[in-house]
């Protein structure tokens, strides 16, 4: 009785039946589900709906980055770090991003922190870093070679793409984010108040 009931616990936090008291057990429908990741921010989302995604890191170097790179970062043909990592949930690549980061903001960078799901919330911690407001652009695009190579996708099939810019207290942006997301995970709706507050909110 003792290992049925853990196995019956490990299956509803799967997702995959429903129990109610009084009722029974029940299978719940096979058919895919998003999960939310809502204006929580993405560490905490994920915390909260898919405590088992995790992500990898598939590079991190110095590079000299492209013109359009190095004038988001407001760089004049200086290096920045580069990594690349995945997000993987039931061994399914969700999405990926690159991350370009000015190096007099990688001190604290290293490997264990670049694979934590709230490496933002840890990385501008640890750097004592004031971020006080980002510019976002999301968009459709074409996967090239690389980005279905990484997502396991076809090449030219359709992905988002979302470009974060953020700034510190004296304006100066420390570090661009491109993510590519699945066009089949994932679903990004918004909601304005009116009040020229905007809430983002990503659903996978």
């Amino acid at each position: 009785r003792v290992t049925a009931r853990h196995a019956l616990r490990l299956l509803e936090e799967d997702g995959l039946i429903e129990r109610f008291q009084g009722k029974g057990t029940f299978i719940k429908s096979i058919k895919p589900t998003k999960l939310p990741i809502t204006e929580l921010g993405f560490a905490k989302s994920v915390k909260q709906y898919a405590p088992r995604l995790y992500r990898n890191l598939q590079k991190h170097k110095t590079i000299y980055p492209s013109a359009d790179i190095s004038n988001l970062l407001g760089l004049h043909q200086e290096s920045c770090l580069l990594v690349i990592r995945t997000d993987v949930l039931n061994e399914e690549i969700l999405g990926f991003d690159r991350a370009y980061i000015r190096l007099e903001y990688t001190e604290s960078i290293t490997d264990e922190l670049l694979r934590r799901v709230d490496f933002f919330e840890k990385w501008t911690e640890n750097e004592n870093l004031k971020i006080t407001f980002y510019h976002e652009s999301i968009e459709a695009t074409e996967a090239n070679n690389e980005i279905a190579s990484i997502l396991k996708i076809k090449k030219s099939q359709a992905v988002l793409k979302s470009t974060e810019v953020y700034y510190n207290f004296k304006n100066i942006p420390v570090a661009v984010f491109e993510s590519y997301y699945r066009c089949d995970k994932i679903k990004l709706t918004s909601t304005a108040n009116f009040k020229g507050k905007v809430n983002v909110k990503v659903t996978l």
